[in-house]
């Protein structure tokens, strides 16, 4: 007990234990996602881990008093987010579904490059050259993973692709809402901006189908770990310094892996793996390097 008590009181280790959390909890949920995808359309899915978050966290902040509109919402930052949020959702579930979810998330992985690269070009910063060789490398691991102009090419690694970009712009605006904003509050709209991308893709994946018996446990699943992957990532990127909780994310890449290889029979070459590699190395250096400097 006086050990996990003293490992408890390290600096940032509940962070990195929400973290952790986060991830594995994600995971789970692109695990049922692709699962339920043979059943039903994936805008049916969508609606349903929309519909549950919305409803658990919206029971939340009645219960806790919390606001769920702020003026803040109204504000340009917000409303890039959201749609950010929508699309990255959408996009990446697509990408899981029809596509490898080891890939799709080794390619999740490059979103602190894209970031990165976001603020270079939009916010004017000014990087080291060797940010920039970073950042290099971490693109050419990409293409490693997506290997295009070759029979290994996978067509739905384009939409985790185009999924990162969104979820970078999310990244980006994010950094200018108030962190007045409760966690509650943002985690009631990433999932209604989930809810209504699921609405929007209605008439392009075709008709809902009746949910089976045996499928409403990996539901309610979806109604634990959905809620719990976006509140612990809120907590431990809010809470924790941004060099030592960020790098954690990456262990989703290896909770991915497990799962695909175990659960969904998928194969990784040597050539995506040195491309996993050059991304978790390139992205916890930039990480590490932007990270602000305690005096």
């Amino acid at each position: 007990m006086k050990l996990i008590n003293k490992i408890w009181k390290i600096k940032n280790i509940e962070f990195i234990l929400f973290m952790l959390v986060s991830m594995a909890c994600f995971t789970v949920r692109d695990a049922i996602s692709k699962q339920l995808s043979e059943i039903m359309p994936i805008s049916q899915i969508l609606i349903i881990i929309g519909l549950i978050g919305t409803t658990l966290f919206f029971i939340i902040a009645l219960f806790s008093k919390q606001f769920l509109f702020y003026p803040e919402l109204k504000s340009l930052p917000f409303v890039i987010r959201f749609f950010c949020e929508l699309f990255s959702s959408v996009l990446f579930v697509i990408s899981i579904v029809f596509g490898s979810l080891a890939i799709s998330s080794a390619i999740m992985q490059t979103i602190p490059i894209f970031v990165a690269l976001g603020a270079i070009l939009f916010f004017d910063q000014k990087v080291r050259l060797k940010s920039w060789l970073m950042i290099l490398s971490g693109l050419a691991g990409v293409v490693l993973i997506i290997k295009p102009g070759t029979e290994h090419f996978d067509k739905f690694s384009i939409f985790a692709l185009l999924s990162v970009l969104f979820l970078a712009g999310k990244d980006l605006t994010t950094h200018h809402i108030r962190e007045t904003v409760s966690p509650i509050t943002l985690c009631f709209w990433g999932f209604f901006a989930l809810m209504i991308g699921g609405i929007l893709c209605m008439p392009i994946f075709g008709n809902f189908q009746a949910v089976p018996l045996n499928q409403i446990p990996f539901i309610a699943l979806l109604g634990v770990f959905s809620p719990l992957a976006y509140f612990t990532l809120i907590l431990a990127t809010r809470g924790g310094e941004i060099a030592i909780i960020s790098p954690f994310r990456y262990s989703r890449l290896l909770f991915a892996l497990v799962v695909g290889i175990i659960f969904f029979h998928e194969e990784i070459d040597a050539l995506s793996m040195v491309g996993c590699l050059m991304i978790i190395i390139s992205g916890i250096a930039l990480i590490v390097s932007r990270a602000p400097v305690k005096k």
